[in-house]
């Protein structure tokens, strides 16, 4: 008799008033595909828990949690993001799962260290360590395959890109007021290009453009983040709070434009995908796996790192070329719809579910 395949899957939590994360949205998808049983395991910091010895014990509660429950289970599937934290925890659930003797699949998500190596050495080792124990390693693309060997060394990989799972009925609401309605929607944190957001508002202002600029979402420098908008901006900008569910995708089809000038740490973003679903224009840098989706001026808008002057000016062209908006935001929302379905994702998946277990 044939048995379901048990798999335990990491994750941070469900729960969006703890943590905004586009991984959360990639693993609820995941835990859909018919033919398995999934538990989803917590692991990740909330947004803005801060560290301490109650932090400590609870990470060390967390791998004995792990320890007694990783027994029943076939397959272990970590969300893994090259950045320290997770560089240091997730190497022991991984060696934990093969000491276990379980199938053990590495899902990359982005981090600071997936474009280029850590200086320190223990870190270095871990990640090659962590990708040594996998019997399969996930990327978002072929660019991050490459980023990996070049890296780290020569892994079991398969390609498996992000997608999307929106209402078939979505219809983003057209803009006729005079304003440009910008959107952030994600993490709040440093990485996620917010001071050059925050400094191009401010020569957006200075110019006397018509844009408006509305933020979605939680993170460790949400406060200070909110209050220099704020300052720069005044009635032109506001803080929304979080969206999920349905409600996230009324918020993402108010907007035409959606800011990501990231400057470092992204895989496939799910906050780009989304927003181009429903059609709106994504401005976003190059970072991973991002240009193997947007082709510059067609269905998306690239702007330099670092560099807020020229992501004024991207978003100055498209406040004076509204058509233009209207026309990249349509040619986003066809990618998409071409490219990034779930069923496909759903069968790739299965397909390699099966090759192990």
């Amino acid at each position: 008799m044939n048995t379901i395949p048990k798999i335990l899957i990491t994750a941070p939590s469900f729960d969006e008033r703890e943590n905004v994360s586009g991984v959360v949205s990639v693993v609820r998808l995941i835990m859909k595909l018919p033919g398995y049983s999934f538990t989803h395991f917590r692991l990740g910091r909330r947004d803005n828990e801060r560290s301490g010895i109650f932090w400590l014990m609870s990470q060390i509660g967390s791998l004995f949690s792990f320890v007694r429950v990783v027994g029943r289970f076939d397959l272990v599937h970590i969300s893994y993001s090259l950045n320290p934290p997770s560089i240091l925890r997730d190497f022991f659930y991984g060696l934990l799962a093969r000491l276990f003797g379980k199938k053990l699949i590495v899902h990359v998500h982005g981090g600071k260290y997936l474009t280029r190596k850590p200086d320190n050495f223990l870190l270095n080792a871990m990640i090659r360590q962590l990708l040594r124990y996998a019997h399969r390693v996930l990327v978002l693309s072929a660019r991050e395959e490459q980023l990996l060997q070049e890296n780290y060394g020569h892994y079991p990989v398969s390609i498996l890109p992000n997608c999307v799972e929106f209402p078939a009925d979505i219809q983003r609401s057209e803009n006729s007021g005079p304003h440009l309605r910008l959107l952030f929607f994600g993490r709040i944190h440093e990485s996620k290009g917010i001071w050059d957001i925050c400094e191009a508002m401010k020569i957006l202002v200075q110019q006397k453009e018509n844009v408006i600029l509305d933020v979605y979402g939680k993170g460790p420098e949400q406060e200070r983040f909110i209050a220099s908008c704020s300052l720069a901006m005044g009635e032109r900008f506001r803080y929304r709070g979080v969206a999920s569910g349905s409600e996230k995708w009324k918020v993402l089809a108010s907007y035409d434009v959606l800011l990501l000038p990231s400057r470092y740490g992204e895989g496939l973003p799910m906050a780009m995908l989304e927003a181009m679903a429903v059609g709106l224009v994504v401005v976003v840098t190059d970072d991973a796996s991002i240009t193997t989706v947007i082709e510059d001026g067609t269905n998306g808008i690239l702007v330099q790192k670092n560099d807020p002057r020229a992501l004024a000016e991207k978003i100055s062209f498209l406040a004076g070329n509204r058509a233009l908006v209207q026309a990249i935001g349509e040619k986003a929302r066809q990618t998409i719809r071409s490219q990034f379905t779930v069923d496909n994702y759903l069968y790739r998946l299965d397909s390699i579910y099966k090759q192990l277990v």
